[in-house]
């Protein structure tokens, strides 16, 4: 099936007028967050109909597949001569080498840099990014927030999401955290350069520690049991 490579836009377009139960199957082959994207552009009183459907489906039969299949043919020939389709092709490459083996990964990137130097610097810019200290467990934030610089960490945290400063604050002694949070005020209006700056030198700090095996660095999402 080629839907993941269609927006969401134009998924939800292709399966507008379909039957019910043919856009419950459509949502049955996309990603989580590309189904619900798709779910939002269709009408909103059909939401929990669909739901219901997608939720009831545990086989699908070979015929609704050919039906699928046709659709999604006749769909793309028409579009294919009319418009190109929005591929960040670095973003997948990065998420995919994030989730290789720590010797596979280097390797890749070792060989990719020898071809293409500026690709591999956009790749690591994807998959090390400030985003990834959300992922990370409480005890690789806790030895990064010990190692950084107390005025670059107030720097880069603001404006951060809750859930991640959150997580930093609950790493921290009661009065340390206070501390942080009152720096962080005290800073009143940052440049954006200067918080991104912060931020790069943030995310370069956790990489030196995973390197020097000070820490697990965690690249993707990964289900954990307890």
């Amino acid at each position: 099936m080629r839907l993941q490579w269609l927006e969401p836009a134009k998924i939800a377009e292709l399966i507008a007028d379909e039957h019910p139960q043919m856009q419950a199957v459509f949502l049955a082959y996309l990603e989580p967050d590309i189904a619900s994207d798709v779910l939002s552009r269709l009408p909103e009183d059909s939401m929990d109909d669909l739901l219901y459907r997608l939720a009831n489906l545990s086989e699908i039969h070979p015929s609704m597949m050919e039906e699928v299949q046709a659709l999604l043919n006749g769909f793309l020939s028409e579009t294919v001569q009319q418009s190109s389709t929005t591929v960040d092709g670095t973003q997948h490459a990065g998420e995919i080498i994030n989730r290789l083996q720590s010797n596979q990964s280097q390797k890749v990137l070792t060989d990719l840099k020898a071809q293409d130097p500026e690709l591999v610097s956009r790749l690591e810019s994807q998959m090390y990014n400030f985003d990834i200290l959300v992922r990370q467990s409480e005890a690789t934030l806790e030895r990064l927030v010990e190692d950084a610089d107390q005025e670059m960490l107030a720097i880069a945290l603001k404006g951060a999401d809750e859930a991640l400063l959150d997580k930093i604050f609950a790493t921290m002694p009661k009065r340390a955290a206070q501390y942080l949070r009152e720096a962080m005020e005290g800073k009143g209006r940052v440049r954006l350069s200067a918080v991104e700056e912060a931020r790069k030198e943030l995310v370069n700090l956790l990489r030196q520690l995973a390197d020097d095996g000070e820490v697990e660095l965690a690249l993707f999402s990964e289900p954990v049991v307890e």
